[in-house]
């Protein structure tokens, strides 16, 4: 009887490792469709009229899971935009794509260290500046025209024992690590490395 109660322990136990294992890794599946302005709430439209000045917006319908948002897509300035919005139309974020190379040393050094430490091989496939919604959007576009980002988002591909596998990796002004998701698989990987 009690060679029977060890054994069962050990499922149990094992079942609640790879529940929390579950939990704990966030996957990112977003599905993006591209829709008319028609189909976007009025407020976000006026929202991305501020933002974008007199540049062609493009919208979205984003879907990530359970959690559906919109988001305006436009160039200013020889940079790329993405401004997100949840259902109601409150901002959440404006993203500016932006290069390795621009980033000050000391952060870039921070990133790259961190980087180093998940896998030897990666390549940053995508880098974005983010600001988080101000008390105006004259005071968000001032931070954005002096780069004073509130976090920098990277979707980078990492190659370990064979295998290509990314991540929508969150950083802070220091480099510090907020926030880690696995992106799901794309099937061309092979051309990467």
């Amino acid at each position: 009887m009690m060679k029977y109660s060890w054994w069962f322990f050990m499922v149990i136990a094992f079942a609640k490792a790879n529940s929390l294992q579950a939990q704990s890794s966030q996957v990112k599946i977003e599905k993006e469709e591209r829709i008319d302005q028609s189909d976007v709430p009025a407020p976000i439209i006026a929202t991305i009229a501020d933002l974008a000045k007199d540049t062609n917006v493009k919208y979205y319908k984003e879907t990530d899971d359970d959690r559906v948002s919109f988001e305006g897509k436009f160039k200013k300035e020889g940079n790329r935009y993405s401004a997100e919005f949840n259902v109601t139309g409150i901002l959440e974020d404006v993203e500016v794509e932006v290069d390795k190379k621009s980033l000050d040393e000391n952060l870039r050094t921070a990133i790259t260290t961190r980087l180093d430490s998940i896998a030897s091989r990666w390549r940053i496939e995508k880098m974005q500046e983010q600001y988080l919604p101000q008390s105006s959007i004259s005071q968000l576009n001032q931070n954005i025209d002096q780069r004073t980002f509130d976090n920098l988002e990277l979707i980078v591909a990492f190659k370990t024992d064979g295998k290509i596998y990314r991540k929508e990796l969150l950083f802070d002004t220091n480099g510090f690590l907020i926030q880690s998701r696995d992106v799901k698989r794309i099937a061309y990987d092979f051309l990467l490395f």
